[in-house]
């Protein structure tokens, strides 16, 4: 059995060229290696494709966290893929972000098992955010390409921070 590996440092974020898909808020995020997720890209795939642009790097989750009413926090989730190039007029529900820059992050580096991911991603996220007072309701995750394995995920998590 292998263990789980995380590290982490602070880093600097620069996305260019994406095509988004925004996850409806009545789903959970979708973990790769599984069949939803290989959809959601070959869709996201396809509609590049379409528009002249080629898929280029990892697959890229984004999820936010929005404070709502008594009834506790919604998150949404975000799927973009950058391509290589910039691509204009997309259908919905679809739609083009020429850049995401963000300055200062918490970089985390994983490799391990879904469920040690799924433990990291929602309990130690959260703990580190707590622990040093980060604001940021934002998770970046760029999921490599070793992520297309049912048994091991390898990802790279950004958290924004503010100085």
């Amino acid at each position: 059995m292998e263990v789980a590996q995380c590290t982490y440092s602070i880093k600097k974020l620069i996305l260019k060229n994406l095509i988004c898909y925004t996850l409806p808020t009545c789903e959970k995020s979708i973990i790769p290696g599984t069949l939803q997720i290989k959809k959601v890209i070959a869709e996201l795939n396809s509609c590049a494709i379409k528009h002249g642009g080629q898929p280029s790097g990892p697959l890229i989750m984004k999820t936010s966290v929005l404070r709502t009413d008594q009834l506790g926090n919604k998150t949404y989730t975000v799927y973009m893929q950058q391509l290589d190039m910039n691509i204009q007029d997309v259908e919905e529900p679809y739609i083009i972000e020429k850049s995401i820059v963000i300055p200062n992050c918490v970089h985390l580096l994983f490799k391990g098992n879904t469920e040690d991911f799924i433990y990291l991603f929602y309990k130690t996220i959260s703990l580190i955010k707590y622990e040093n007072m980060i604001p940021s309701k934002d998770t970046f995750t760029l999921f490599t390409p070793e992520s297309n394995n049912n048994d091991c995920i390898a990802a790279e998590l950004y958290i924004p921070v503010m100085f």
